[in-house]
C-alpha cells in the first residue's frame, strides 16, 4: 500500500533434493537459459511464477518435468518468503525449516497438518512427516499445498486482524496419501 514501507524480501534457501534445470534440449541458447535462470530468482510472488510459466510455454513450447520442477521450487520460495522462513532443509525424516522471525508466526503454516513438529530453539522448525511424502513429487506438492492453505486461511481473515482459524478447520497439508507419478 501507499505510504507504508515494503518488508525486506527474504531470499529462501531450499535443499530438497530434486532435480530442478532447463535442459538444453528445451532451451539451446546458453543466454536464453541464464536469462530465464534469472527470471526464476527473480520471482518474487506466485503470480510472477504463473507468469514465467506461460512465457516459457508460448516461448518453447510444453516444459520438462525438470522445468516444472524449477517453477514449483520457485512458487514455493515466493510463497515462504512472507512468513520469514530462510530455509527449508530436507533431512529426512525432517524438513528443517529455519525463520528469521517469531516463531509464533510459522506455527500457523502447521496447524492441522499431517506428521509432527518439534522446535528446537526459536529459529529452527522440525516437520516430521510421513515416510511415503518424501516419495516422487510428492513433498514438493505438500509443501506448496503447506503454503496455499495457510496464504488462502490469511486472505479470508478479516483485514488488520490475526487470522484465527482453527485447527479443526484445516485440513492436513498432504490430504491423504500423497499419489504417485
Amino acid at each position: 500500500m501507499k505510504g507504508e514501507p515494503q518488508p525486506e524480501r527474504v531470499s529462501v534457501h531450499l535443499e530438497l533434493d530434486v532435480e530442478a534445470y532447463i535442459p538444453k534440449s528445451y532451451i539451446a541458447s546458453d543466454r536464453q537459459r541464464m536469462e530465464c535462470y534469472r527470471r526464476f530468482a527473480a520471482c518474487s510472488a506466485p503470480r510472477d511464477v504463473e507468469q514465467l510459466g506461460d512465457d516459457l510455454r508460448d516461448a518453447f513450447g510444453a516444459y520438462p518435468e525438470t522445468v516444472d520442477t524449477l517453477l514449483t521450487l520457485a512458487e514455493i520460495k515466493a510463497r515462504a518468503a512472507p512468513w520469514g522462513i530462510k530455509s527449508i532443509i530436507r533431512k529426512e525424516p525432517d524438513l528443517i525449516f529455519t525463520i528469521d522471525s517469531e516463531m509464533r508466526k510459522i506455527e500457523k503454516l502447521f496447524t492441522g497438518t499431517s506428521g509432527s513438529v518439534r522446535i528446537p530453539d526459536g529459529y529452527t522448525l522440525h516437520w516430521r512427516l510421513p515416510e511415503n511424502y518424501f516419495h516422487g513429487s510428492s513433498l514438493l506438492r505438500i509443501l506448496v499445498n503447506l503454503f496455499r492453505r495457510a496464504d488462502a486461511a490469511q486472505e479470508s481473515a478479516p483485514r488488520g486482524r490475526p487470522s484465527r482459524a482453527r485447527a479443526s478447520s484445516n485440513k492436513p497439508a498432504g490430504s491423504g496419501a500423497p499419489s504417485q507419478e
